[in-house]
């Protein structure tokens, strides 16, 4: 099964470099998805052999970014989801990794928690602004046939 490019946020060409990935993996709030044939065009190589991937990790490990899996698949049509090292996201996988309940993992998950909340306090406003100009609506309706039967 080939990987379609519109699935991820980024995509390599025979151009890209280590960088782009990196600052790729900080706009898209320390957290990509990505395909494993683009790791390996980074490389400049034509297969995803065992010392290529180290070499991928390696790399990886040198920008600060982490991966999921812990062991990079062989094959190019896998998936690879990439963190920043020391991100929120960070501290919930290693916690999970050593089975462990660290302040680290508490605030990540507050962070998490926190963010999840101002994203629901955010549509609910959104819908109360929505609510109050259909009530608006409606009041100016009604408003119109008081008018039409005290004519």
């Amino acid at each position: 099964m080939a990987t379609d490019e519109n699935d991820f946020d980024w995509v390599a060409d025979e151009h890209s470099t280590w960088q782009e990935l990196d600052n790729a993996v900080r706009r898209r709030g320390d957290v990509l998805r990505v395909a494993m044939i683009d790791l390996r065009t980074l490389t400049g190589k034509d297969r995803l052999k065992v010392r290529v991937r180290a070499d991928i990790e390696q790399m990886l490990a040198n920008l600060g970014i982490g991966h999921l899996p812990s062991e990079l698949h062989g094959n190019q049509d896998a998936i690879a989801v990439l963190y920043k090292l020391g991100s929120p996201a960070a501290a919930v996988i290693e916690a999970v990794r050593a089975g462990t309940a660290s302040e680290r993992l508490e605030q990540a998950l507050r962070h998490l928690n926190t963010a999840k909340s101002t994203n629901i306090q955010r549509e609910y406003s959104i819908k109360k602004q929505e609510l109050a100009e259909q009530l608006g609506v409606l009041d100016g309706v009604a408003q119109e046939i008081r008018n039409i039967i005290q004519s």
